[in-house]
């Protein structure tokens, strides 16, 4: 398991901590915490890291300033080397966001979708290709909704997005699937009756599971 950048200053505790530079690896065989190589600057807070071809991309997330970056970093493995995304290779390039989702939609592909820019909240979605170094605009109107769980479904070939908040900060409790070949976004119906949450993740393992802050879990079978 992989621990990358962050934020370690608390809510009750405002003057304390920081983003951070370090990162971290835990061994299942060891059961120890291993201290893996900084990066140049602070990367990840609230940030993404996908993990493509055996290598993690970070992107987005928050400087040391809490201001949002559009920068991407690639983790090599085994050896864990860090390199910068050069920019410049992509015709096209996301604009800077934190509190986004992105998920692998293939082995040298990534679908990243949504967020906030300051008070801004985002609903574009892109697709980076790990093999050409680009990135592709799929949608710039998908959902006005940020922190929202997202996982990608291999046997439909489609996303599936939960959870989160809107740009009044009321929290979502609906479950949505984003067909980006269609570009269709579709309410399935599926809710949460009572309870909203404004950060979740999801994961796909035959059933859809979204776990949300501090301990809730949620599952969706394939049939919704």
């Amino acid at each position: 398991m992989y621990s990358l950048g962050g934020d370690t200053r608390s809510d009750a505790d405002n003057n304390g901590g920081g983003v951070v530079t370090t990162h971290w690896r835990w061994s299942l065989d060891s059961r120890c915490w291993e201290r893996l190589s900084n990066t140049p600057v602070a990367v990840g807070f609230r940030g993404t890291a996908t993990l493509l071809n055996g290598s993690w991309y970070v992107f987005g997330g928050a400087d040391t300033s809490y201001v949002a970056h559009n920068q991407l970093w690639k983790l090599s493995l085994p050896d864990h080397t860090w390199t910068e995304v050069d920019s410049s290779a992509s015709l096209t390039w996301p604009s800077p966001r934190f509190k986004h989702a992105a998920v692998p939609i293939s082995n040298s592909t990534m679908l990243v979708v949504g967020g906030r820019e300051g008070s801004n909240v985002l609903s574009d979605a892109w697709v980076f290709d790990i093999e050409t170094n680009e990135w592709t605009l799929v949608q710039d109107d998908v959902l006005d909704i940020y922190r929202q769980g997202m996982a990608f479904d291999t046997k439909r070939n489609v996303t599936w997005l939960f959870g989160g908040l809107d740009s009044g900060l009321n929290r979502q409790g609906t479950l949505y699937r984003y067909d980006t070949t269609t570009l269709s976004v579709v309410q399935t119906g599926a809710e949460v009756v009572g309870v909203r949450w404004r950060a979740c993740r999801g994961v796909f393992l035959c059933t859809l599971f979204t776990c949300t802050g501090p301990l809730s879990l949620a599952t969706y079978p394939h049939g919704v």
